[in-house]
């Protein structure tokens, strides 16, 4: 998933839609956007960000490093082990760098974003995704050479980063950090 900074208007239809599809408990959120006040580098200038959040379902997540809490598998069938087998999964939530995994109280297990797995498989887009009335959220497959999300991917190398990549987490997920506007096509 790429996520364009310059489309996110704040309005939190993505954390709405979320809540409504998955049934997170009260005060339980897959994803947020956040508000950040920061200053311009270079200046005393100090300007809002508005930055989503939520799992980057990383490859090599910090708190998972432990053969204890590692899948015997991989893929989407892997992501659905972390929900439904976390018996003791208050050192994973605990352990994750960008706090996007909660104990979800009502089932007594870790809970965390998808990407909609199940809207996915109904080929369906995440219903982050789809209600996102910026455009700012973009999802595809980055293995499959005709995805827009490779080909933006290649195209604004750059201008695409990962949060904290000093942490070596190798995430599935990206946001473009832009300088320029939005062109008016």
């Amino acid at each position: 998933m790429l996520i364009d900074l310059r489309r996110c208007i704040g309005c939190q239809s993505c954390t709405v839609s979320c809540t409504i599809e998955n049934q997170t408990p009260q005060g339980a959120f897959r994803t947020t956007v956040n508000q950040y006040q920061v200053q311009r580098e270079g200046s005393q200038e100090v300007t809002n960000v508005l930055l989503p959040r939520l799992c980057n379902h990383c490859d090599n997540p910090p708190a998972c490093r432990s053969a204890r809490y590692k899948p015997p598998f991989s893929g989407k069938t892997a992501l659905w082990w972390w929900i439904t087998n976390a018996a003791s999964a208050a050192p994973i939530v605990s352990g994750v760098s960008l706090r996007r995994r909660f104990i979800n109280h009502e089932t007594q297990t870790a809970d965390k974003c998808t990407f909609c797995v199940h809207r996915l498989e109904a080929g369906l887009l995440p219903a982050c995704v789809e209600s996102c009335v910026g455009g700012a959220r973009i999802i595809g497959d980055i293995k499959d050479p005709h995805s827009r999300d490779l080909h933006l991917l290649h195209q604004h190398r750059d201008a695409i980063k990962v949060l904290k990549p000093e942490n070596g987490t190798s995430p599935m997920f990206s946001t473009w950090v832009w300088t320029t506007p939005l062109s008016p096509h």
